[in-house]
């Protein structure tokens, strides 16, 4: 029996060293994820100078039409704007959903709120520091994906 006991012991003690040293070297490999993810979209992601003011930021995400989404910035002050240059708002109405009611309005400018980002026309715009480039960036491109 006490054979067994000293089996029992082994066996459990090997099982958790192999369970948690397999749990270590997973966190070790997704922890190199969002490096190579930033990698990958530093990468793909092309700039072009459109004029004095402008760069057009061409991304490797896809919106629903599988182009590459576009966004604009430009220097303003300490900080930047990014705009669509009309984009969703035009692919909306091309796409039979025109915003003309005053519930479309309504709900859009619900949404955008929600997002910290301004209508301007029918330009979609955010006003952003060095700082939150990036999270403002994401916020406009997700706006792009629906």
């Amino acid at each position: 029996m006490e054979y067994l006991i000293r089996i029992y012991g082994f066996l459990q003690y090997r099982y958790q060293t192999t369970y948690f040293s397999g749990i270590i070297h997973m966190i070790e490999e997704i922890d190199k994820l969002p490096n190579n993810y930033t990698r990958w979209l530093k990468d793909k992601t092309i700039l072009k100078q459109i004029d004095t003011e402008w760069v057009k930021i061409i991304t490797p995400h896809l919106d629903r039409h599988n182009d590459c989404l576009q966004i604009y910035a430009r220097k303003e002050g300490n900080g930047y704007v990014l705009t669509d240059d009309d984009y969703i708002i035009n692919d909306l109405a091309n796409s039979g959903c025109p915003l003309d009611t005053p519930k479309r309005q309504e709900l859009l400018k619900t949404t955008l709120a929600g997002f910290g980002v301004q209508m301007d026309q029918e330009q979609l715009i955010v006003h952003t520091t060095p700082e939150n480039f990036s999270l403002k960036n994401i916020i406009l491109s997700k706006l792009c994906y629906r």
